[in-house]
């Protein structure tokens, strides 16, 4: 089954890589931006992760409940913070709604999400 995810991951990046090739409005320029966009992006997912390795050294002891419940709140919240971060940096070759790049509802409940989640690890909720 990992290998089948593997090689789906492998194909859909080679066919994007070939679109991108025979496109020519993606020119130099855009395709670098685009990869630090996801080099930021992949960072911004890294973080929740190392945090989770560590997790036992950093965290108070609660539950093993509510610190699951917690940590799944938490890193759900973190994710959809690092997409709409993607959503807003990287370029793009059609415009996106402009309610994806203010500040707004979707911000608001991620935000919120991710702080019940780690107020819920550290048992706080």
């Amino acid at each position: 089954m990992a290998a089948a995810l593997i090689l789906l991951f492998l194909a859909l990046g080679a066919a994007t890589v070939v679109q991108a090739a025979s496109d020519s409005r993606v020119t130099r320029a855009f395709a670098g931006r685009t990869l630090r966009a996801i080099g930021l992006y992949l960072a911004f997912l890294a973080v929740p992760l190392l945090v989770l390795l560590f997790a036992d050294a950093l965290l108070p002891p609660v539950p093993r409940q509510q610190a699951a419940t917690g940590t799944l709140m938490a890193v759900l919240g973190w994710f959809g913070l690092a997409l709409l971060l993607l959503i807003r940096t990287a370029p793009r070759l059609r415009a996106v709604p402009d309610f994806w790049l203010r500040f707004g509802v979707a911000d608001v409940l991620l935000l919120a999400l991710l702080g019940l989640g780690i107020g819920r690890i550290a048992g706080l909720v």
